[in-house]
């Protein structure tokens, strides 16, 4: 049986199954382009069942996944009561979420604010992900063989998670924001591998590495000027996607919790990624904005 390692270095299973059922429920965020859109492409065309969740206003984006049956939902993640709504709708209709794929991402190049006063990046990269999972328990407690995925990212060993400013209201720079909310990202994964392990419901990272999508259109600079030049020697999305199709068909997957993924391989994160100390805190911060918001 395989296992997780925890912050303090002990292996933790999850416990086994022993198979998976062929055609799954698989909920994507960001899936209008880049990695949610070819993943999304790549699990229609392997006959399973989709909820594609996208900003407002680009749901046509999604018309030709929509026409092969799957469901698309705009849903402004930015706003918590929206993704609280969301999780909602999907406990609402009564069925299994098998997969729950929290993918999207952005990174502004300047500080914006959303309506209830969050950072923007703070509010979809971290916020979002902690709100969507916490309220799609329910619908993953329905499936024989839940899986969550979220997206991090190699950055993150560069972040610093201070609790006393998670929105970077002090000297913001687009870069360390990222580099912080990536880091956020996986002391969630591992916050919540921790609190869902008995319920057998399996957390994980996927590290997809530089891609050629979209993400770097805010860029500014001398990084932008690198985004382009780096473009050709980029990961396809398509081949990112497979990589996912083929970690949500392993039986083996739904045995560990909190592990990092790169290339259908385990990864350690930093030290700092499985604090569980830190995880806790910044999950309990987390809460309170969730409430705010």
């Amino acid at each position: 049986m395989g296992q997780a390692v925890d912050g303090q270095g002990v292996a933790e299973p999850v416990g086994a199954r022993t198979g998976l059922v062929a055609r799954r429920h698989v909920v994507i965020t960001g899936a209008a382009s880049g990695i949610g859109r070819a993943t999304a492409e790549r699990l229609a065309a392997d006959g399973h069942r989709l909820t594609l969740v996208c900003r407002p206003g680009t749901e046509t984006r999604l018309a030709p996944l929509a026409k092969a049956g799957a469901a698309v939902v705009g849903c402004d993640l930015s706003r918590p009561r929206e993704v609280a709504r969301l999780a909602a709708r999907l406990v609402a209709e009564g069925g299994a979420v098998d997969v729950l794929f929290c993918n999207a991402g952005v990174q502004p190049w300047r500080r914006e604010r959303t309506p209830e006063g969050l950072e923007l990046g703070f509010a979809v990269n971290v916020l979002a992900a902690y709100v969507l999972v916490r309220d799609s328990l329910p619908s993953l407690r329905r499936s024989s063989a839940p899986l969550v995925l979220v997206t991090g990212s190699l950055v993150e060993a560069w972040g610093a998670v201070r609790l006393d400013d998670l929105q970077s209201a002090r000297d913001f720079d687009p870069n360390r924001a990222y580099w912080t909310q990536k880091l956020a990202v996986l002391q969630l994964v591992h916050h919540f591998a921790g609190l869902y392990r008995d319920a057998g419901i399996a957390v994980h990272a996927i590290e997809p590495g530089m891609t050629r999508t979209a993400f770097a259109r805010h860029f500014r600079g001398f990084y932008r000027f690198m985004s382009i030049v780096w473009r050709p020697f980029m990961r396809r999305p398509e081949a990112v996607a497979a990589e996912i199709a083929a970690l949500i068909s392993r039986a083996d997957l739904l045995e560990t919790t909190g592990t990092n993924w790169h290339r259908g391989r385990p990864k350690q994160p930093s030290a700092a990624a499985t604090d569980a100390v830190a995880a806790r805190a910044l999950a309990e911060a987390c809460e309170r904005l969730a409430a705010v918001g």
